[in-house]
């Protein structure tokens, strides 16, 4: 069996992994702004610490972590030894731990037909235990330590206070970057929240283009952390810079609108986080833009004028 596959339990299809990657549902209803008590921390050297990570990666509900929220989840991860033969799960009992192997070899075995089976193996590097962090369920399987070993161990807990307060803080961030969009003005707060759930980050290195005059409008841009030069190509095909657009601008708003290609370029001018908006994602949730717009006409007006008299990547 493969060292990463990450559950004991019967792990995320690939869909289901999406769906997770998206939206993080926990077992019951939690908020943590009214949960005061601190997260618990656990401190590590550089190197364990890269090696947890490099294990999340492999964990589909945990890969999808900013690394912020990845660094906090893994300071919240405590260490624990374990002897060869020693059961560090049991089967039918209730799951609240996830654990990353950092040392030794696990057996994961259930009961089939009263006899006791092994499903899978797992070592240095793997992860078991995922999905108690989400449901409160009777774990599926059996995990037993056969040689001596260490583990780190996050409790369902820490897990959901700092995953959801992560979450929290995004969806704040994006309904605030969302609620500065003039074509968007008519948007009530649930429906900025639809669209913050829809918001990728997505990462440029400095020099990348982002979008390019031409191409086809698939949506838009919000920037999070860096700076973007938007673009115009001559009769010549040089570049004249329009603008420089800085965290909280936005750019690339007409592709809601009108499907046509890119009127300008955006390249990154610095190392540049983005939070794109895709234009199928965005009917799905609300139908069209231009319908959106038109819930007040005079807004409508206003705001078409201005879009196509000003220069739009």
């Amino acid at each position: 069996m493969s060292r990463n596959e990450s559950d004991e339990e019967h792990s995320p299809t690939e869909n289901q992994s999406s769906s997770l990657r998206r939206k993080t549902v926990f077992a019951q209803s939690y908020d943590p702004r009214r949960d005061r008590s601190p997260t618990d921390v656990y401190p590590k050297s550089a190197s364990e610490i890269k090696k947890i990570k490099s294990a999340l990666k492999n964990a589909p509900l945990l890969a999808h972590l900013d690394d912020a929220t990845m660094q906090q989840v893994i300071l919240a991860m405590e260490h624990r030894s374990v002897t060869a033969n020693e059961v560090v799960i049991t089967e039918g009992e209730q799951g609240d731990y996830f654990y990353v192997i950092e040392s030794g070899s696990y057996e994961a075995s259930q009961i089939i037909k009263d006899k006791r089976v092994l499903i899978k193996t797992y070592s240095e590097g793997g992860s078991f235990g995922e999905l108690s962090l989400l449901y409160d369920q009777p774990r599926s399987a059996t995990v037993t330590a056969k040689t001596n070993g260490k583990l780190w161990s996050l409790s369902q807990r820490n897990f959901k206070k700092t995953v959801a307060q992560s979450d929290m803080n995004r969806r704040s961030k994006y309904t605030e970057l969302i609620s500065k969009v003039e074509i968007l003005s008519n948007l009530n707060e649930d429906e900025k929240l639809k669209l913050g759930e829809a918001l990728q980050s997505k990462t440029f290195l400095k020099g990348e283009e982002i979008i390019k005059q031409g191409d086809q409008a698939d949506g838009m841009y919000f920037i999070e952390e860096g700076r973007v030069t938007i673009n115009v190509a001559d009769a010549q095909d040089h570049a004249l810079k329009l603008k420089t657009l800085k965290p909280g601008d936005y750019f690339g708003e007409l592709a809601l609108l009108t499907h046509q290609p890119r009127a300008a370029s955006a390249v990154a001018e610095t190392d540049v986080v983005v939070a794109f908006l895709d234009v199928g994602a965005f009917e799905r949730l609300l139908g069209s833009c231009d319908q959106v717009m038109r819930r007040n006409v005079k807004t409508y007006e206003k705001q078409m004028k201005k879009l196509f008299n000003s220069p739009q990547a």
